[in-house]
């Protein structure tokens, strides 16, 4: 079968977990013999040094949309949903491909024309969901503003895209949140609608090499410290020493922005570090974006607060491997974190914000807090620490999980929905 993707960004101007999931479908299509053409943004006059000829680059300031002034962003997102630019240099590259199928994904900075395109050219259109770009211009819904999105003007908006979307053949979201969100706005009423987790890329799974030298961190053999803990993954773990230290380490692994609730996460370390020195535990910070500047100087002067900055994928999951939890204290309704997959799959238990589709992932309340909650999440943190042992009945749910998201699989749900 041939398919076209169509997503805002891709590699090598990819910087979220949409972008990971469109790398991980096209692979995993053509492995198993389908063509797989990918149409995305790039800045413009930047030169794409991938020479793969099955994937076109349209040029657009998307990519660099946060560095304009807001009056130039609001007038940006009105032109954005009616880019004629864009909709004629896809359908100059669809008629070059003539695919079977688009499966979209983001098409913030593409433009909301496309499904009237392929209904045009009769190419069965499946859309998947992975925030709230059709709902709300920034895609984002802060805990404590979700009243915006019932404004005069985003009432429009929303009214604008169920006309430019119209029913899709169907839509995909991993979370059942994601969807009920977009079906009480009135979108997709006559599209087959399929709740499918984002596929996992197998390709990590190897585990890291002891003695590895990598930005700065050094991964070592295994210590003992926590013996106790025998879960199956265990020989393949491995710890980074930063300091002659046995501290428990807790990862965030993410954008460094304020609604990922970083500095928030950061404020909550600190007052548990200074509520009782005998708290052995350390936070590493992968990451970069705008506040990453402001995280840097809330965390200065506690050397149990690492900031690395921006991390390879490779590099991420080689963390996670040698951490002992991951937090994510996401401050934003979150549809289905990629992190908590990849950390699933490294054998990394996850403590995370109470919102959005997190608890479809996360079924234990024991490892969920309320988002913003600074004295919740230093409870849990505790706990975390306190009842190390039970962290391995958490491990082996989580394996259970992640055996239901393998690509194989999403791409046999994918070419059977037509």
């Amino acid at each position: 079968m041939k398919i076209v993707l169509i997503n805002n960004l891709y590699e090598p101007w990819a910087r979220g977990g949409a972008e990971n999931v469109v790398k991980s479908i096209r692979q995993e299509l053509l492995s198993q013999g389908h063509e797989a053409t990918v149409i995305a943004s790039k800045p413009y006059f930047a030169k794409p040094k991938n020479k793969d000829k099955d994937i076109y680059y349209i040029s657009g300031i998307y990519f660099n949309l946060a560095k304009w002034p807001k009056f130039i962003r609001l007038f940006w997102h009105g032109l954005d949903m009616f880019d004629v630019g864009s909709y004629m240099a896809v359908r100059s590259i669809l008629k070059k491909a003539k695919p079977d199928m688009a499966f979209t994904h983001n098409l913030k900075g593409i433009g909301f024309l496309l499904p009237a395109l392929f209904k045009q050219l009769k190419i069965k259109h499946i859309h998947a969901l992975h925030d709230i770009q059709l709902i709300h211009p920034s895609g984002l819904l802060i805990r404590g503003e979700e009243k915006k999105i019932d404004s005069l003007f985003n009432k429009i908006y929303i009214w604008l895209n169920k006309k430019l979307f119209n029913s899709p053949y169907a839509v995909i979201s991993p979370s059942n949140w994601l969807m009920d969100l977009h079906s009480r706005n009135g979108f997709f009423k006559n599209s087959k609608k399929i709740i499918l987790p984002n596929p996992i890329n197998p390709r990590h799974s190897e585990p890291a090499t002891a003695g590895e030298e990598s930005r700065g961190f050094k991964i070592d053999k295994p210590d003992t410290r926590h013996s106790e803990r025998a879960i199956a993954s265990e020989e393949s773990r491995r710890k980074i020493i930063y300091e002659p230290n046995n501290y428990f380490k807790f990862l965030y692994a993410g954008q460094i922005e304020e609604h990922k609730g970083i500095i928030f996460l950061i404020k909550a370390f600190i007052k548990l570090s200074q509520s009782n020195k005998n708290w052995q535990c350390e936070l590493i910070i992968a990451g970069d974006g705008s506040e990453f500047t402001k995280a840097k100087k809330t965390a200065s002067g506690y050397n149990n607060i690492k900031l690395l900055g921006r991390v390879g994928e490779v590099d991420v999951f080689k963390l996670m491997q040698n951490s002992d939890c991951l937090i994510v204290p996401s401050l934003c309704y979150e549809n289905s974190p990629t992190v908590i997959y990849e950390a699933f799959q490294a054998g990394l238990p996850v403590l995370a914000s109470r919102l959005g589709g997190i608890p479809e992932l996360i079924k234990n309340e024991k490892f969920l807090f309320n988002p913003g909650d600074e004295y919740d999440l230093i409870d849990k943190i505790k706990w975390v620490i306190e009842n190390y042992c039970e962290l391995e009945k958490e491990v082996k749910e989580n394996e259970k999980i992640i055996n239901n998201f393998k690509e194989e699989d999403y791409i046999k749900r994918l070419i059977n929905t037509v």
